[in-house]
């Protein structure tokens, strides 16, 4: 299995440049013979798209069940490729920095959202940016899989919740 780390630009709250850059690259990176390509955390929003202001960042906020995903899902089908990507998650009014990992096929492997608190900024509304509880295992070509972000593999009680 060949995994391709995407190292590439982004520019926050520039979604349109983001999801193109991100098709343009998984497209070079099938024609390496690359079977996954990975984006970093919250690439398709930017890392700092976010105002910590509920009533503004609900909306920077992405459904994973969006056209957004579908067209990334889309992408997956036709250059037959996997991509996992991090973006800012909105799911029933609660925001997350998750992670999707969509297969071949453009069906969801796992869609995890960071355990640890270190993605937001300190006295934040705490019913609004939430963390996830678990780590999401997939298979892939014959081989577990599991994401983690940045700060969940910092700290010891995380790491022993690792699989």
């Amino acid at each position: 299995m060949n995994i391709g780390l995407a190292s590439v630009k982004f520019i926050n709250n520039d979604i349109d440049f983001n999801l193109n850059n991100c098709i343009g690259f998984t497209k070079k990176a099938k024609e390496q013979n690359v079977d996954l390509v990975v984006f970093g955390e919250a690439y398709l929003q930017g890392f700092e798209s976010l105002v910590w202001k509920p009533e503004i960042d609900l909306a920077v906020g992405i459904s994973r069940q969006s056209e957004l995903m579908d067209i990334l899902r889309n992408c997956c089908k036709e250059e037959n490729i996997a991509i996992g990507i991090g973006y800012i998650e909105c799911e029933k009014n609660k925001i997350y920095s998750s992670y999707l990992v969509i297969d071949k096929n453009g069906n969801d492997m796992a869609n995890y959202r960071r355990i640890s608190s270190g993605w937001k900024i300190e006295n934040v509304d705490i019913k609004t940016y939430k963390e996830g509880t678990e780590f999401s295992i997939f298979e892939f070509v014959g081989y577990k899989m599991t994401v983690g972000l940045c700060g969940d593999f910092w700290t010891n009680d995380i790491i022993d919740k690792f699989p």
